[in-house]
């Protein structure tokens, strides 16, 4: 699989960093540090946050932000009354806009650490000052571009959990888990069960 690298402190923030058009299999695995982060937290309770692409079109009204990076306010002000931890998985922060990350940076380092996980999935660099700001207040855990080799690895892994059978051709094809970025935004709100995606998996 793709190698993973960790830098800075551990704490309640962190940044998973993957490479630029990030595939399938660096999409997932990005996505399943950031799982492992909120269950080493008990955190069952993680609002999703989808940033749309740049220059989508979707307005941001008359703040700063646009409507589905808007969902991370409340989840960064609000913690638990009762003292339990809640989280915030914010993926595709590569695509936040400059206005955007000046708003989010501020409300990180207001926010309660002790009440609220903020992890942040990227396919590149996060806009500054944010991406500065996160790396000095949390951890960031760098996951590298999947091999040829280790992209079958995933691939055979991925239709095992599946129940997929796949043509032995098929599996040692090529350019499997290459670059393959959702072309979607939209916010995945907080997992209530039910047949759909949880918080930590793809839309079909």
């Amino acid at each position: 699989m793709g190698e993973v690298t960790t830098l800075g402190m551990v704490g309640s923030i962190l940044v998973v960093s993957g490479p630029a058009e990030s595939g399938p299999g660096e999409r997932e695995q990005m996505l399943s540090r950031a799982q492992a982060e909120f269950a080493a937290h008990a955190v069952s309770d993680v609002t999703r946050v989808d940033v749309p692409p740049k220059g989508t079109g979707q307005d941001s009204g008359e703040g700063a932000l646009r409507g589905p990076v808007a969902q991370a306010v409340p989840a960064l002000q609000s913690g638990s009354l009762f003292g339990d931890v809640t989280g915030l998985l914010v993926v595709d922060a590569q695509s936040l806009l400059k206005a955007e990350a000046e708003v989010l940076v501020e409300l990180v380092r207001l926010a309660d650490h002790a009440t609220v996980v903020a992890v942040f999935v990227a396919a590149g660099a996060i806009p500054a000052p944010l991406g500065k700001a996160l790396k000095e207040l949390g951890e960031v855990v760098s996951v590298a571009r999947l091999t040829e080799r280790s992209a079958a690895t995933w691939l055979a892994s991925a239709a095992r959990e599946r129940s997929i059978r796949l043509d032995p051709e098929v599996r040692h094809r090529p350019g499997l888990a290459g670059p393959g970025t959702r072309p979607d935004g939209g916010v995945r709100r907080r997992d209530h069960g039910g047949s759909g995606p949880g918080p930590f998996q793809e839309p079909a």
